[in-house]
């Protein structure tokens, strides 16, 4: 039978326990987690002319966004209605 984690006062304290313990001695005080990763996004890269980018950030702020929130919620808009075209 393993041994129980002790409850630490202190993070000093803490960190010389671990020092001279290995996890392995608490195997039954362990429980299984799952972890779920999600993916970074990917970046694209797009260049776009000064006039542009001025005209976006205005409608952006608008409408309460960041310029990138609103570029990225038209190329999805775009792309849903290309997947239908298809």
């Amino acid at each position: 039978m393993s041994k129980k984690i002790p409850y630490f006062k202190s993070e000093e304290e803490e960190i010389k326990f671990w020092d001279e313990h290995s996890l392995s001695e608490f195997d039954d005080d362990l429980e299984e987690v799952k972890v779920e990763c999600i993916r970074d996004n990917d970046i694209l890269p797009v260049r776009l002319d000064h006039d542009d980018i001025q005209h976006i950030k205005k409608l952006a702020q608008k409408k309460g966004l960041t310029q990138g929130t609103l570029a990225r919620l038209w190329i999805k808009e775009r792309l849903i209605q290309e997947k239908k075209m298809l």
